[in-house]
Order: C-alpha cells, then structure tokens, then sequence
C-alpha cells in the first residue's frame, strides 16, 4: 500500500514533513513489515490535490473541529484515510494511524480470541477489533529522531490470553495477551452481541459502549473513544 502523508497546518514545516514521511516508511519497512507482513511506502505531499490516485492519506490539521473526528475514515470510494490533529507529539500519532491503516486498511477486522474475567465481565471468547496501537497507547520510541507508536505483535492477539516469554508488543512493554497498558484500552463484541471496551485509565474498567455509528467498526469506535476518554493522549 502507498500512503501519502499531508500537512494542512502551517506549523509543520515541508522539510519536517519528508522528514518524518521518511522515518514512518522507515518504521513500516523495518519494524512492522517483518511482525506482520504487510509493506507501505510512506511520502510526503504538499497538499491533497498534489497526492497520486491510490494514495491513502494521513492528513494533519490545525483544529479536526469536531470530536471524534480525528482517526479512521473512508472517502466515498470507501478508501481509507486518516485525519490527525496537530499537536506536539502529532508524529506519535501520524505513526498510531499510519500502523492501524497497515493491519486493518478497512477497520473491520476481528479476530477471535479469549478473555478472563473482570470485574463485571464473566470470561468469554469474544471478537477483538484489531487496533494495534491502541492497547500500548502510552509508549513510544524514537526513528531517526522522529518519535513513533509502539504496536502490538500477532502474540498479543494469541486464541488463549495466558502469560508467556515472548512479547506482545514491538517495545516488549506488553507481555501478557489482551494486556492493555495505563492509558490505552481495546474494543471488542461479546457473546451478547454487545461491543464492549477494557480502558486503563488508573484503573481496569470493562464498559458496554452505545450503538457505534460510523463507516466502519474502527471509525465508530475512535469517534466514541474521542467523546468518552478524555485522557487519551493522540489527538482523538
């Protein structure tokens, strides 16, 4: 896939712009490509008009204007793409959204996997909406000093949730199935039809969320996330 990265904010430079296009290709060549086996070329564009058809792009804005806004969208040809709302860590973002886009380009992947029991919730076999940054929201690290998301690996989403020596995120910050760190959460339908979220925001919470509403299942989820969870740190 070829993503094209596009700033409509005056605060990112056109030379900041490549430079980060670069070390998103980069992360998506060296790090996600060998975890997941899906490649994207990354460029920098100076606006829309100028992007080649086929292009999905990840657009940066002064003000997305509206609440869950931000995040996962398709256009009326049902292609992809990404808006993302300019703060100071926007790459971290940019980044979040570029890796989402890579493992799920429509935002209506689930995979089947199981669940132990919380507070309120009874262990279950559930279906996970892949989201491979949201879980490992709070982490970072740096690509040719551009700072990107942490990603979660194919054995975060492993059929039984059950510790084991290998991690489940790209940093190694995860090492448990299903084990979302403080300040990420994850989204998934129950057996009761419902969708339901685990957040981590101080403490673990399971939540049965409203009727989600949107293009796809990510665009609904990110637009109630963006509503619900004001501590989350991407610009959502």
């Amino acid at each position: 896939m070829n993503i094209a990265l596009i700033s409509e904010s005056k605060r990112v430079s056109p030379a900041y712009l490549s430079q980060v296009a670069a070390a998103l290709g980069k992360q998506a060549a060296r790090d996600f490509l060998p975890a997941w086996g899906v490649a994207a070329t990354v460029a920098a564009f100076p606006n829309r008009k100028a992007t080649p058809a086929g292009y999905w792009p990840i657009v940066i804005q002064d003000n997305i204007h509206e609440p869950g806004a931000a995040g996962f969208h398709t256009d009326s040809n049902h292609q992809p793409y990404s808006l993302v709302q300019y703060s100071p860590d926007w790459t971290v973002t940019a980044s979040h959204e570029l890796l989402e886009m890579m493992a799920d380009p429509w935002g209506n992947r689930l995979k089947s996997v199981s669940l132990p029991a919380m507070p309120g919730f009874k262990a279950q076999k559930v279906q996970m909406l892949v989201e491979v940054a949201d879980p490992c929201e709070a982490f970072s690290y740096t690509v040719d000093d551009v700072p990107v998301s942490d990603f979660l690996l194919k054995s975060w989403y492993d059929p039984l949730s059950a510790a084991h020596s290998k991690p489940c995120s790209f940093m190694g910050k995860l090492m448990t199935p299903r084990e979302v760190a403080n300040g990420g959460y994850c989204s998934f339908v129950a057996k009761d039809g419902a969708w339901y979220q685990i957040t981590y925001f101080g403490t673990v919470k399971v939540t049965k969320l409203e009727s989600l509403k949107g293009s796809s299942l990510r665009a609904a989820v990110d637009r109630y996330s963006a509503k619900n969870h004001k501590k989350l740190g991407k610009g959502k």
